[in-house]
């Protein structure tokens, strides 16, 4: 059951790619999660409920900050992104 629940989350998920959004920061990523540089979530993830997104390329924003992301990928739970400006 659970696996079929990660499988209806990703198809899900996956129709926000190409999309632009914005993240609210919620930390510096780990070394061992590079090329990430910031973790965070869109509005509709809810803090310890839902998935993360994962940026890459923003360089200058800190927790508690907003990055303009565009949704590049997915993962079960989660979504990649890139910082946009």
């Amino acid at each position: 059951m659970l696996e079929l629940q990660r499988v209806i989350s990703e198809d899900r998920l996956a129709r926000y790619v190409g999309w632009e959004a914005e993240v609210l920061v919620d930390r510096f990523a780990s070394p061992d999660e590079q090329p990430v540089t910031h973790v965070g979530r869109v509005k509709w993830q809810a803090d310890d409920v839902d998935g993360v997104t994962y940026v890459s390329g923003s360089a200058v924003a800190a927790p508690g900050d907003f990055v303009q992301v565009i949704i590049v990928g997915n993962q079960d739970y989660d979504f990649v992104a890139e910082a946009s400006g």
